[in-house]
């Protein structure tokens, strides 16, 4: 859990170990604007020095002749401010993009690996959505306002010191009135902070709202309730909110800066006019000058306040990536290390599991102690919410108990780093994933040394015969693929654990719930026959197909009720017998 408060306080360390992974991935393009941007600032220097002489020059009869060499030193210094004020925007953007998408990978790579307990909280799912979405948004601002920046101050401060030749104070007055400014800035870039943070769940609902009434799974409900005016109501409802707090926001920022602006300007004014008349008639070439370093100095305010404001709201950016990195939630990280032990021999024991998801009240699953034997086919039931696929995930290593803990030969799994664990283990969930590619890619994710003949053979089994169903067929029609139903997807699923190479412990969570019965009880007896030799979990909502394993576990408010063998447990009359006299009497 992260303090709110503090996240929306810019940190300068945040925002140096941001521009140092910036700078890292693209060092030379890095280095060619660092020198660029020196060049500028000196070039810049430079040019309010020759605009004292060239004036000068000019203005006095007795010296017009050796204007020439300072027109010439002039035009060389306007030309190359102008050649490399062209260049600096293309290496910004080229920056810009390189970090974007090396920030942008580095913050999904991470979010791949996080561990299910991460996307069980609201605070989880806010920051993983400000990182994605600043990938495209923040960071491109953030980089833009910080670059610009860093190439403002050389001129702004070359400029202050060139204004010290008339006087000391007006570089202190400067300064002062710089640095007073910049606290007012940094506020009103906090104030936006602050606002986005508080707000990211009313926009994430909003987009939530949003995807509902575009995506193509929910539009046949939404359209059988005829709610989408409905959802275009709370969608409306929310983002008018937002905006319109977001636009206040807005305003009263620039109606702060306009204020500072003009009373800083105000005093730098009358600062040169008292020290201008203190000093009686002053050089036209000095005069020149100091106008010129003056302008530069207000527009170069002017700007820096629009950029700071931004820089600041958008600085969150890095310490929301910095916190996503280095979550220690991280799965692959065990303390210690143990190989998985392949083949599996003594089997898989559960300690006293319990587990409890985060906010929660009471534990999902409590007190389970189960011995799983190699080889064996175990099934578990229960009603919705017993703790079945709960139980699932613990024992695929997606998630790690609350208390208690499970040994694989022996071996506790919180040794095991989480990408044998499931390099072991394959599982078929009842909703699974639906990748937008071709059949073939749909099915061998992670086995590439899977031969097309073996692929066909499988999808046969499973009743999706070749020739009906070409391994080179792009699926999902949202993508101008063709279009599945939900059993043929669920088909899918199956075939793909079957394929996948190396898998000792087999796991079907209800993957049959789109499947009419008969075809549910060909899919678990060929089930049956793919799995000999290797250890299966069977987690069934119809207890039909449990007449197939070798023992029962029925689950009830997230204990063991029962345990044994199907037909043993039939004869006891207990709760396994009483869900499966409920579920026949619909078949009678």
């Amino acid at each position: 859990m992260w303090d709110k408060a503090n996240l929306t306080r810019p940190s300068f360390r945040d925002l140096l170990w941001l521009f140092a992974r910036v700078l890292k991935t693209s060092p030379f393009i890095a280095t060619v604007w660092i020198i660029l941007v020196l060049i500028n600032a000196g070039a810049g220097a430079a040019q309010l020095l020759v605009i004292r002489e060239t004036v000068n020059t000019l203005v006095d009869a007795d010296l017009i002749n050796s204007a020439i060499p300072w027109l010439v030193a002039l035009c060389s210094l306007f030309f190359i401010e102008q050649a490399v004020s062209t260049l600096l925007p293309l290496l910004r953007e080229q920056l810009r993009i390189r970090a974007g998408f090396t920030l942008q990978r580095a913050a999904l790579q991470k979010t791949g690996k996080l561990p299910l307990e991460a996307f069980d909280d609201e605070e989880s799912h806010d920051l993983i959505n400000r990182v994605l979405a600043g990938g495209d948004s923040s960071v491109v601002q953030l980089m833009q306002n910080g670059l610009s920046l860093i190439e403002f101050i050389p001129v702004l401060l070359t400029s202050t010191v060139v204004l010290g030749l008339i006087s000391i104070w007006i570089p202190a007055i400067i300064i002062s009135g710089a640095i007073l400014l910049r606290v007012f800035e940094i506020r009103m870039g906090a104030r936006v902070r602050h606002f986005e943070v508080e707000n990211t769940r009313n926009k994430r609902l909003a987009d939530y709202y949003a995807q509902l009434l575009t995506e193509r799974r929910s539009a046949p409900e939404i359209r059988l309730w005829t709610i989408s005016e409905t959802l275009l109501h709370r969608w409306r409802t929310i983002l008018a909110q937002y905006l319109r707090e977001r636009l206040g926001i807005s305003f009263q920022n620039a109606s702060q800066g306009i204020f500072q602006v003009f009373i800083f300007v105000a005093i730098i004014a009358g600062a040169l006019l008292v020290t201008s008349l203190s000093q009686g008639r002053t050089e036209a070439g000095l005069a020149a000058l100091v106008l010129t370093a003056l302008r530069n100095i207000t527009a170069g305010m002017n700007s820096m306040q629009h950029l700071i404001i931004g820089f600041v709201q958008h600085a969150g950016y890095g310490e929301d990536l910095r916190r996503l990195l280095e979550r220690d939630q991280d799965e692959d990280s065990p303390t210690k290390r143990t190989p998985y032990p392949h083949p599996i021999r003594e089997g898989i024991r559960l300690y006293d599991v319990a587990y409890r998801y985060p906010g929660a009240d009471t534990d999902a699953l409590s007190d389970i102690n189960i011995d799983i034997h190699p080889g064996e086919i175990l099934a578990i039931v229960g009603e919705n919410g017993a703790g079945k696929t709960t139980l699932a995930h613990i024992l695929a290593g997606l998630r790690s108990p609350t208390a208690g803990h499970v040994t694989i030969d022996g071996i506790d799994t919180a040794t095991i780093p989480s990408e044998d664990l499931r390099h072991a283990c394959t599982v078929v969930f009842q909703h699974p994933a639906r990748y937008p590619t071709t059949l073939q890619e749909n099915l061998v994710l992670d086995s590439a040394n899977a031969s097309d003949a073996d692929v066909e053979a499988v999808l046969t089994q499973v009743g999706l015969p070749a020739e009906k169903f070409p391994l080179n067929s792009f699926l999902g029609p949202e993508f101008g693929g063709v279009d599945f139903s939900g059993g043929e997807w669920q088909r899918v699923a199956i075939a793909r654990s079957l394929i996948k190479a190396g898998g000792e412990f087999v796991i079907f969570d209800e993957p049959t719930a789109a499947l009419d019965p008969l075809a549910e009880l060909e899919i678990f007896q060929q089930f049956v026959e793919l799995v000999e030799g290797k250890t299966a979990l069977l987690i069934a909502h119809r207890l039909g197909p449990t007449r197939l394993a070798d023992r029962v576990v029925v689950l009830e408010n997230g204990h063991i009720a029962e345990i044994g063998n199907p037909t043993e447990l039939l004869q006891r009359n207990g709760k396994y017998a009483e869900m499966f006299a409920a579920q026949s009497e619909w078949y009678q």
